[in-house]
């Protein structure tokens, strides 16, 4: 994990938190997906499609749910 994340616990199962310091890592290949913009990790297992407000995850298991502070 990188420095100056916060883990949040989370239950993905109850949906996909998203917000502009909000990121969600992928257990799998260590990248950090922004919950608010388009995109995927590395190696495919998180996805964003910020346009329809969707995220989700091949294997939710390897996921956390982070929070990056904002720079001032």
């Amino acid at each position: 994990m990188a420095k100056n994340l916060i883990c949040l616990q989370h239950d993905f199962a109850t949906g996909w938190p998203s917000g502009d310091d909000l990121f969600y890592e992928c257990q799998k290949c260590g990248e950090l997906v922004p919950s608010t913009q388009d995109g995927q990790c590395k190696c495919g297992n998180v996805y964003v499609d910020a346009g329809y407000g969707r995220a989700g995850a091949a294997d939710e298991s390897k996921v956390r749910l982070v929070r990056k502070p904002l720079e001032p």
